[in-house]
């Protein structure tokens, strides 16, 4: 999770160009955060479960061929905030939530408001033909998020004849 948009988000997790992501929803960083700390406050007066959450920038250490001593080294507060170097450029943030009980395939379900009071844009992915764009904003615009859409930050660069 980075602050600004970059092609990594968009096609390094893509098997195929068909698998490619179309849209990404975006947040600040700091109202994600206050979000899902508001939730962790209202869901801890419950009895039912507590949710413990941790967020931070992710460590990059050369983990890839390095012995027993070299890692023990290059510990980290949290091993889930630790990466190998190579993966340097995804500037990755990380949430991790720790639950009592096992995780659920349905998704972790951290119900933080109603999708229209949340402070998000949606971003179409810039590397798209524009047979595939425009049916994406059109869908945007009937489930009534028009308003959420920006435009890529890397559009310019990539479809100038989109614009």
């Amino acid at each position: 999770m980075a602050d600004r948009e970059s092609l990594v988000l968009w096609d390094t997790y893509s098997e195929t160009i068909e698998n490619r992501r179309t849209t990404a929803i975006t947040f600040k960083r700091t109202d994600l955060i206050r979000l899902i700390k508001e939730y962790s406050i209202r869901n801890h007066m419950s009895h039912f479960y507590r949710t413990e959450f941790t967020h931070g920038k992710i460590a990059y250490k050369t983990l890839i061929g390095a012995d027993t001593k070299t890692l023990i080294d290059q510990t980290v507060t949290q091993l889930a905030f630790r990466k190998e170097a190579a993966f340097k450029y995804e500037n990755e943030y990380r949430f991790v939530t720790e639950q009592p009980h096992p995780f659920s395939y349905a998704g972790y379900n951290c119900t933080i408001d109603k999708a229209r009071n949340l402070p998000f844009n949606i971003i179409i992915n810039p590397l798209l033909n524009r047979d595939q764009y425009f049916p994406i904003k059109k869908q945007i615009e009937e489930l009534g998020f028009i308003d959420k859409l920006v435009i890529s930050d890397l559009a310019q660069w990539l479809h100038l004849d989109l614009w």
